[in-house]
């Protein structure tokens, strides 16, 4: 769920529910958008994996620029050995938003992998979560909760702590690669590491439901004011079978 609250004043909550059908056995269930005080319709389109060339971001505060508090809600159908499994997850985001990671203090990617959460200075959380996951184990298949602590990374772009504890122990980062593509403000790419794949050997790993959450609070994501035309907002997701799904949305601003 993609929700904004813009430092202050009301805001109102909206929520767009598209849904998915898919060349690769309708991997894609559902992927829930919403935003504070936006509405707008939804559709959805078949697309590969694409990729954007990495541009220089932004630093300084524009005038009148707010901060935000965003996340994301995706859930996907139940696992199947005959489905591909989600190894690349891509967020758009509209221009008019930014990151400010750049001038904010930062997790050494090395300290997280070495000693985890407590690895990374408390100032450089910027947000947190949860997920759900499915393995086989014995010819059945076995259902993982995980905890997502997202951190900001060198140069600005976010790493994911990827948490389990039962049945299958996983201590795993996701590198979210920051780019300001033509026609967004930001594009966030995440590559799933293949220990989330593959959790054990011969053990493969599907992602069911997706929840997290960035900090307003900490201001890592901004805006301006209210612009006068629709927001443009994309989710990719890419499989290892080489499709994928791109669910755009307009959310008009009020």
């Amino acid at each position: 769920m993609l929700s904004g609250t813009k430092g202050s004043g009301r805001s109102r909550g909206v929520r767009l529910q598209a849904r998915v059908t898919t060349a690769c056995a309708a991997a894609v269930a559902v992927l829930i958008v919403a935003l504070t005080a936006l509405s707008g319709p939804a559709s959805a389109r078949s697309a590969g994996n694409r990729s954007h060339p990495r541009h220089k971001r932004s630093g300084p505060a524009a005038k009148g620029e707010r901060k935000l508090s965003a996340g994301i809600v995706i859930k996907l159908t139940p696992p199947s050995e005959k489905m591909p499994q989600t190894n690349e997850i891509n967020l758009f985001v509209p221009q008019g938003f930014r990151d400010a990671g750049v001038t904010m203090p930062k997790c050494s990617p090395t300290s997280l992998k070495a000693k985890g959460p407590k690895g990374c200075p408390k100032k450089t959380v910027v947000g947190s979560g949860t997920s759900i996951g499915y393995t086989i184990l014995g010819g059945d298949y076995v259902v993982e909760h995980l905890k997502l602590t997202m951190f900001n990374g060198p140069g600005g772009d976010l790493l994911t702590y990827v948490e389990g504890k039962t049945p299958v122990e996983i201590e795993e980062i996701v590198t979210g690669l920051i780019s300001a593509p033509k026609g967004f403000g930001r594009e966030f790419a995440f590559a799933i590491p293949h220990g989330l794949l593959e959790p054990l050997p011969q053990a493969p790993g599907w992602l069911q439901t997706l929840n997290a959450h960035l900090s307003g609070r900490v201001g890592w994501l901004r805006t301006t004011s209210c612009p006068p035309h629709p927001w443009h907002l994309k989710a990719e997701l890419g499989y290892t079978n080489g499709e994928g799904v791109s669910i755009e949305t307009e959310l008009a601003c009020q």
